[in-house]
């Protein structure tokens, strides 16, 4: 999978190959901003959820920086100025020829795309498909392994105890009373506190990243050949992605 900085670094040389595109013809294009939407410090830092009493005590179940929402997408959503742009952008309607320049295949973006190599389905520079599924997939197998499920016994009635009924983390980071609210209530930080200490006590946080780990480990020997095929892929993205930024 991509780290946050060779996404950033793939689009960007995604969008200048847009710009000089949409520029062969004469038109428009105003580069699409990097979002600004909320990242986890890493891909586990609330892969089981909170984990931290201070924090939900402080913010409920809102981590730092998550009440920021993105300017625009990483992907091309700078509005062009006419519908023939839109067209050459997107390779969309009937124009195979713009001021004497053939329109290519799917557009500004499908050239932006095959410049990179990206084969994807979103064609936003994200994850390969295999990547998403196996990362899904063993949080999936995780969640509902025996191991995990004792533990989570464990915390659900550590949570009764407290006074906050709840069969599971996910249960409780996603209660729909939380949404009513657009900062986190008294109540929304009593749980989320609670929660946190409960999956200490009974190492939750712990068990459960073994049980994925394991999984993941046992999906990724099964997928090799393709996940080695996708890592390649990305040193060629990057590479040609470091030749466009640096010409």
């Amino acid at each position: 999978m991509f780290s946050d900085d060779q996404r950033r670094r793939i689009v960007a040389a995604k969008e200048q190959v847009i710009g000089a595109c949409m520029k062969r013809y004469g038109l428009p294009y105003e580069e699409a901003s990097q979002s600004t939407s909320f990242q986890p410090e890493s891909m586990t830092a609330l892969r089981y959820g909170i984990s931290s009493a201070s924090e939900g005590a402080l913010r409920g179940y809102r981590p730092e920086g998550s009440e920021m929402t993105a300017t625009a997408e990483e992907t091309h959503t700078a509005e062009p100025a006419s519908k023939k742009a839109t067209e050459v952008l997107q390779g969309t309607g009937k124009v195979f020829e713009y001021k004497n320049h053939s329109v290519p295949k799917d557009g500004c973006i499908g050239e932006s795309r095959r410049a990179l190599h990206d084969t994807e389905k979103d064609g936003g520079g994200g994850d390969a498909e295999i990547s998403n599924g196996i990362n899904a997939a063993s949080w999936d197998y995780s969640y509902k392994s025996g191991e995990v499920r004792a533990v989570i016994k464990e915390w659900s009635a550590c949570m009764k105890a407290e006074g906050f009924r709840y069969s599971d983390p996910m249960a409780a980071n996603n209660d729909p009373e939380w949404k009513k609210s657009e900062t986190a209530t008294a109540k929304e930080k009593q749980v989320a506190s609670a929660d946190a200490e409960c999956k200490k006590k009974y190492n939750v946080v712990g068990v459960w990243y073994a049980s994925d780990k394991t999984y993941q480990q046992r999906l990724i020997a099964e997928n090799g050949k393709e996940l080695e095929a996708v890592r390649q892929r990305i040193r060629t993205q990057l590479r040609l992605a470091g030749k466009i930024l640096d010409s």
